[in-house]
């Protein structure tokens, strides 16, 4: 039922300011909070491995930042990240 509200009450909840404010604001909340637990730095266990994920992230966000497509920077910055973490050792 949960599920089918917001296809049943679709044009009523966009009338509520904090529908629109939670809709326009989680996804970018959710990437961030994703983010940081997919990367794992409390797990890391050297110093190469947090590097590693520290170069990749910054190169996926400068690449949003400069094409502005979701797809485009998570893709080249997880192939950068596969490569560093492939290569280097």
């Amino acid at each position: 039922m949960l599920r089918a509200t917001p296809f049943l009450f679709g044009k009523k909840l966009k009338d509520i300011g904090f529908i629109v404010y939670i809709e326009n604001k989680l996804p970018v909340i959710m990437m961030f909070i994703l983010t940081f637990y997919a990367a794992g730095f409390s797990e890391a266990g050297s110093i190469d491995v947090v590097q590693d994920q520290l170069l990749a992230l910054t190169l996926t966000v400068i690449i949003h930042f400069t094409l502005k497509n979701y797809l485009a920077s998570i893709l080249f910055g997880v192939v950068f990240y596969v490569y560093l973490t492939n290569s280097i050792n």
